[in-house]
């Protein structure tokens, strides 16, 4: 089961969650091309909708709050280290949609199209999302 996480930043190298990505095997990594034909080049693990790239990884800026979601998941049991997910197991698609741009109701819209286009059963986004609640773009979502 995939579940994509919605959310600021994910450190990708993390010793408790570095088994736990989605990795998109229809993707050659790092070659310029988008392998699979679903519109994003060379995304391996996840998207960065702030960015517009390939790359939802924590940059020193606006938290890390994705890592601590995903963790709370899928965290990697009885390995000494931190804590253990309530769904070991899972796979976790981080999709980033906060950082320098700020966010928007498209950005959330995307992020949600790509995570059911690309396998994920389960879509958590965990952020106070009140002044979009009415945005038509957003309901679409």
């Amino acid at each position: 089961m995939i579940i994509a996480v919605t959310d600021d930043g994910f450190d990708l190298d993390h010793q408790d969650l570095k088994n736990s990505w989605h990795v998109n095997t229809r993707e050659i990594p790092n070659n310029g091309i988008d392998d699979d034909q679903n519109g994003f080049i060379d995304d391996v693990v996840g998207w960065n909708f702030n960015n517009k790239n390939n790359n939802p990884d924590y940059d020193g800026n606006y938290g890390t709050h994705g890592t601590h979601i995903a963790g709370i998941i899928n965290a990697t049991p009885n390995n000494g280290v931190g804590v253990t997910g309530v769904a070991p197991g899972v796979k976790i698609m981080p999709l980033k949609f906060y950082g320098s741009a700020g966010w928007t109701s498209a950005m959330v819209y995307e992020s949600y199209a790509y995570a059911v286009n690309n396998g994920a059963s389960i879509i958590t986004t965990s952020y106070n999302i009140n002044a979009m609640s009415r945005d038509p773009i957003y309901q679409k979502a």
